[in-house]
């Protein structure tokens, strides 16, 4: 249902403020790009979800401080259909790209048999005890 919710907006607003994490794309982000509706973001211009938004053009960014640039960037997207309706296609088609589930999947798969294998190949050396070793034991 939040999907549907989503997709029902005429503009989705996401706030990253300047204390998150250099690599946080929150899932209010994600959420968006996947609703295929463009993104009003007010972030710093280095955080990833700003670099996503701005490079797949998939909405406007302005940084969280910019109060006049944020009133602007809502004015212009109110304004102009045709601009919502291709950021929001952008961001869509980089969504089904980023997140597609069988290549997540199978990453995640990869990532489990190989700690599987090493954890197997652990188990499989002996550990040589003290007493094995001609130590003496106290």
């Amino acid at each position: 249902r939040l999907v549907e919710l989503l997709g029902s907006a005429d503009v989705l607003v996401s706030v990253v403020g300047s204390d998150a994490g250099m690599f946080s794309v929150p899932s209010k982000v994600q959420s968006s790009l996947c609703a295929g509706r463009q993104i009003l973001l007010a972030a710093p211009p280095e955080r990833l979800a700003a670099r996503i938004v701005a490079r797949e053009n998939a909405g406007l960014v302005v940084h969280p401080d910019d109060l006049d640039g944020f009133i602007a960037a809502a004015k212009r997207l109110a304004g102009d259909a045709a601009l919502r309706r291709t950021l929001g296609e952008n961001g869509r088609d980089y969504a089904e790209r980023a997140y597609d589930i069988q290549r997540t999947t199978d990453r995640f798969e990869r990532v489990f048999e190989a700690a599987l294998r090493r954890a197997s190949h652990r188990a499989a050396v002996p550990v040589m005890t003290p007493q094995a070793r001609g130590e003496p034991v106290d």
